[in-house]
């Protein structure tokens, strides 16, 4: 029952965070014909509430301060499926799943300096990296889960 419970908080926090990650790209690519560029738009995108201040709500952080506890979230819950599920082994051991688990975590550190750069200062190619990394490692657990 725990290991389906940690599964299914991972799965959410991926999939919000795939949401978030994509909400940016979206903005980004609408903004590209804009006069002043990308920049101003995705950082008011950035500091915006969420929840908005129009709902009533008792924790407020910013927009890309979802994506850390997303991020926080997501990580955690992989780091007790490693532990729960024996996945040390399996990079231990190497083989596919191995490798394959391997580069998900090489991944997983990368997108975390690419949400820093993100957070730091928002541009549309911080955006683009963090929803690629976040495809690829989506992919992976594809392959992983097979």
């Amino acid at each position: 029952m725990v290991y389906l419970l940690v599964v299914y908080v991972h799965v959410v926090a991926a999939v919000l965070l795939v949401g978030c990650a994509l909400y940016f790209t979206v903005v980004a690519l609408a903004a590209r014909g804009e006069e002043r560029g990308a920049e101003p738009l995705l950082l008011a995108v950035a500091r915006a509430d969420f929840p908005p201040r129009g709902l009533s709500a008792p924790l407020r952080v910013s927009f890309v301060g979802l994506g850390w506890l997303l991020l926080a979230g997501m990580g955690a819950s992989g780091a007790a499926l490693l532990l729960l599920d024996g996945g040390t082994a399996d990079v231990a051991r190497g083989g596919v799943p191995g490798v394959n688990l391997a580069t998900k975590l090489i991944l997983f550190a990368l997108l975390l300096g690419a949400q820093l750069l993100l957070t730091a200062r928002p541009s549309p190619r911080a955006a683009h990296l963090v929803t690629l990394l976040l495809l690829a490692i989506a992919g992976l657990s594809a392959l992983i889960g097979r």
